[in-house]
């Protein structure tokens, strides 16, 4: 979910030691969410009391994105602009303490395109329509990127070493009138995926169709290929999306339905269900040999969320 953000401006001049010093634009930002789940797993459980009789998949309340975050953009005096960013997740909440920090980076753009170091974004996710159950990008959150706009295109390219990602990723990307087109190459510890895709969009409703194709991390196996397909439809604050994604290899799929209603004021409450289906055939129990399960799977959960 974006984060919807409130700009605070502040205004700095009359700076002896800085004549001319533009203002700079800091906005805080964040958002909370607290969830109802629930899946189909059976196996026993129990709950934060330590008491049992419960299966893992009975309907529980649960925390959502809890995020927090603060950045600023600046007119530097060669007539770029300079901005930064820091988020802190609290998503891990068992202990109620602060789980990780992400959304950490620097940059510098103007009419050339954006330069930023740090997180940066993906490009070689460009063609991929959606991350629901496969996903060929990794975020880069050591690295530098470059994004450029030219009319309707977008082209980027980001890069984390060796010594720290050792990930490479390329991307294009076209809109015009509804029509969108993407295609995208990353390259992860010698390991090479490409997506690519295409889309119309027309008076709130969207469709798309893509394809990832990764290499298979078995020597001598063929490369994964997964198919993507997507459909929405917006209306009167109601969105409503259903995808799906299957892979030709393992014979893994997946679909989600997802259901939203912005209710104004930073407020939303949504709902999302899944169900995979694992391509491998569970396995009997016999004297010898243990029973192998599937991974097939279904849960849901609905999520109410305000955001700042």
């Amino acid at each position: 979910m974006k984060l919807t953000k409130t700009v605070l401006a502040v205004a700095i001049a009359g700076i002896a030691a800085t004549p001319m010093m533009a203002s700079a634009t800091t906005t805080l930002s964040g958002i909370v969410e607290i969830n109802f789940n629930g899946s189909d797993d059976e196996t026993d459980a129990t709950n934060v009391n330590g008491e049992d009789g419960f299966e893992a998949g009975e309907a529980k309340m649960g925390v959502g994105d809890v995020l927090f975050g603060i950045s600023s953009s600046q007119a530097l005096n060669s007539g770029l602009t300079g901005y930064g960013s820091v988020r802190a997740d609290f998503n891990s909440f068992s202990g109620g303490g602060l789980s990780d920090v992400d959304s950490v980076y620097v940059g510098v753009k103007g009419g050339f395109g954006d330069f930023r170091f740090g997180e940066v974004g993906n490009p070689g996710e460009y063609g991929q329509i959606s991350d629901a159950f496969f996903d060929i990008g990794a975020t880069i959150n050591q690295g530098i990127g470059y994004t450029g706009s030219f009319g309707g295109a977008t082209v980027g390219a980001s890069y984390s070493p060796a010594t720290n990602q050792d990930i490479f990723g390329v991307g294009a990307k076209f809109a015009w009138n509804g029509l969108a087109l993407g295609i995208g190459m990353q390259n992860l510890d010698e390991k090479t995926s490409f997506a690519g895709s295409v889309g119309f969009s027309y008076a709130g409703a969207s469709i798309a169709l893509g394809f990832d194709s990764a290499e298979n991390v078995i020597p001598g196996a063929d490369d994964e290929t997964t198919i993507k397909a997507k459909v929405g439809y917006s209306i009167a604050g109601v969105s409503l999306g259903l995808t799906y994604e299957g892979q030709t290899e393992s014979e893994d799929m997946g679909v989600r339905f997802d259901a939203n209603y912005d209710l104004g004021g930073g407020m939303n409450i949504g709902t999302r269900i899944n169900a995979f289906t694992d391509g491998t055939d569970s396995v009997a129990a016999t004297a010898t040999t243990p029973a192998v399960e599937n991974g097939d799977y279904t849960n849901w959960r609905i999520v109410l969320g305000k955001s700042f």
